[in-house]
């Protein structure tokens, strides 16, 4: 989608993409739930694209992310143990070079660095399933 929405995306675009990602940035700090910004930065990613197969694909699994994304983050508030301010740099980071290499409209870039964020968000995402997990035993629960 990266590469596909480097050669299609507008400038209008690319401003709200910048506004959201100083937002979710601000929620790290703030602690606030961050998720339907994150979440509308990348449909608007996606929706650049104009590619209509993979617009679909993301808004039919948009509910069972945003959900994830919510529990993830309650996980992260109950226990899981990492810094906000820099995540909140790290993210900020990332979201404002995946703008800029879409701005230039540098296809081959804006892939790699969503790539790049995708991996590091897995991983992200799969230490907090570990500890989930870990914990729903411990608590005789599922937290689902």
């Amino acid at each position: 989608a990266a590469r596909l929405a480097s050669t299609l995306i507008i400038e209008e675009e690319l401003s709200r993409m910048r506004e959201l990602a100083e937002k979710i940035a601000e929620c790290f700090k703030k602690d606030e739930v961050r998720v339907d910004y994150d979440t509308e930065f990348h449909k608007i990613l996606v929706e650049a694209s104009h590619n209509n197969r993979l617009i679909q694909i993301v808004a039919t699994n948009h509910f069972q992310m945003r959900n994830f994304r919510i529990q993830k983050n309650t996980a992260i508030r109950e226990k899981y143990t990492f810094d906000p301010i820099s995540e909140s740099e790290r993210i900020r980071k990332e979201h404002l070079e995946i703008i800029g290499a879409l701005a230039k409209h540098n296809g081959e870039l804006a892939e790699t660095l969503v790539k790049e964020h995708i991996i590091i968000a897995k991983r992200h995402a799969m230490a907090i399933i570990g500890w989930i997990q870990g914990n729903s035993a411990e608590k005789g629960g599922d937290f689902r």
